[in-house]
């Protein structure tokens, strides 16, 4: 099996931003990435080309149980498996983990339409990113200017993930949710 590139992006944002927000606002990239996905839109807000009518009519689509939409969601594996890579001051990386090389061809496959050819064997379907547009309105939940709905929105993201506690530990959300009674306050 071929060695694949790990798949992943990195995203800027203002320095001023804690580790904690960079956290919560990487995993608003994330659900916006899987929300836009599962529509069947990539990054750049377009339509995912649909699948040849060679391969609709194929063995493989109908075992396979898809439909006509793509939204890039069959097993769910890759979409489940986005993850945040890392932050540092001023910096969001989100990608998936680069030991998974079988997942990482899968994902190059799907971005670039090569499904493990050297060359596109039909048009990608770049779902691995996000428009400085779609960036800015997930930013609009966490200003600069304001902690107080910066704090509010960690919480809100921390408890809507099953996974919060990657995010926040019981005693950081505890602290959070004394700053907030303490700024309403």
């Amino acid at each position: 099996m071929p060695k694949y590139k790990q798949q992943k992006f990195t995203i800027e944002i203002d320095d001023k931003y804690t580790e904690l927000e960079r956290k919560a606002i990487a995993q608003d990239v994330i659900d916006h990435i899987i929300e836009r996905t599962q529509k069947g839109f990539d990054k750049d807000g377009k339509m995912f080309q649909g699948y040849s009518p060679q391969y609709k009519a194929s063995l493989d689509f109908k075992i396979a149980g898809k439909t006509s939409k793509v939204d890039l969601t069959l097993t769910e594996e890759m979409l489940n498996e986005l993850k945040i890579i890392k932050t540092k001051r001023g910096e969001i990386e989100i990608g998936f983990d680069g030991r998974r090389n079988k997942l990482n061809g899968k994902v190059e496959g799907n971005r670039l339409g090569t499904y493990g050819n050297k060359t596109p064997v039909t048009k990608g379907r770049d779902f691995l990113g996000i428009t400085k547009t779609q960036l800015g309105n997930v930013l609009k939940n966490y200003p600069i200017k304001d902690e107080l709905a910066r704090l509010q929105r960690i919480l809100e993201v921390a408890s809507a993930q099953e996974a919060g506690l990657a995010i926040l530990s019981e005693s950081q959300i505890t602290d959070l949710e004394t700053s907030l009674k303490d700024e309403e306050t």
